[in-house]
């Protein structure tokens, strides 16, 4: 059951974590207004902050009790923050990666635009 229970955290901080950081992808790069009006309102972020982390613990919490039934204390402490760094990298590097995807999408269909002006320009 902790298991389960780990799983569905993890599964919802990582996806909520990467909402978060593409938001703050977008908001870094040349096309800020990509980013959803609820990111705009400082409450909504800190709620979204405060359910990633909620999750994150909830996560790395479940996995790691059942590391320390099966295989001791000190692995099971290290493991949970071993658990924590990799849901926060995991998140951020699809973040990243999903938003570079998109930017070199929107670059390049502006292009083809400025391309079809250009070409229909006297």
């Amino acid at each position: 059951m902790l298991f389960l229970i780990g799983l569905a955290c993890g599964v919802l901080a990582y996806k909520v974590g990467k909402w978060r950081m593409l938001c703050v992808f977008w908001e870094a790069s040349a096309f800020p207004w990509n980013v959803p009006l609820a990111w705009r309102n400082t409450s909504f972020q800190l709620a979204s902050w405060f359910l990633v982390a909620l999750l994150s613990v909830g996560f790395a919490t479940c996995w790691s009790i059942l590391v320390v039934e099966y295989a001791g204390r000190v692995l099971g402490v290290f493991s949970w923050a071993m658990l924590l760094t990799i849901r926060w990298h995991a998140s951020g590097i699809a973040a990243v990666s999903e938003g570079e995807k998109r930017l070199m999408t929107m670059e390049a269909a502006r292009g083809t635009m400025r391309e079809a002006e250009n070409g229909n320009s006297p």
